[in-house]
């Protein structure tokens, strides 16, 4: 979770960047559907990374964690941004930051698993090029889980 490195992809007036410890107040302020033990459990794995949203002014406005768990591919294990901030294209900036990071990587797919009544996450990821591809039943305990990918393109072949 903490890279001290300077990883930044500015898009207008925002930018992606590394999460950093000190981003986890902010978080959990835009998210408290995770403790703070379990955000920490799961951005001390190995494997797993966060990368953040950021106003002009430094402000986290959204993030989001991913695992690398195959050489081919990512897995998008939680995304977020302030309510106040939606619909503004933050979450599309994050996964467009995804992508590219993906397509540099040389990994080509990103999947990730949606619990089924979440309506409004599995819209956006469907309207960032997500495609639902199986029901895994009871996935989140009594809820099923909606198993979404993303075929990550080469620069250019968009299509």
């Amino acid at each position: 979770m903490v890279r001290h490195e300077v990883s930044k992809v500015v898009s207008g007036q925002y930018e992606c960047a590394w999460m950093l410890l000190n981003h986890l107040d902010r978080i959990l302020e835009i998210d408290p559907s995770w403790t703070r033990d379990e955000y920490l459990e799961t951005l001390r794995k190995r494997n797993i990374v966060g990368r953040v949203v950021l106003s002009p002014m430094g402000q986290v406005l959204g993030f989001r964690i991913e695992r690398f768990p195959k050489r081919h591919e990512y897995n998008l294990v939680h995304i977020a941004v302030d309510p106040e901030c939606q619909r503004q294209g933050l979450g599309t900036l994050l996964i467009e930051d995804f992508v590219r990071k993906a397509r540099g990587s040389g990994r080509k797919v990103i999947t990730t698993i949606v619990p089924e009544r979440n309506m409004g996450a599995l819209k956006f990821l469907k309207s960032c090029k997500f495609l639902a591809t199986e029901v895994l039943r009871r996935h989140f305990g009594q809820e099923d889980g909606i198993f979404m990918k993303l075929e990550v393109k080469d620069e250019g072949d968009e299509n």
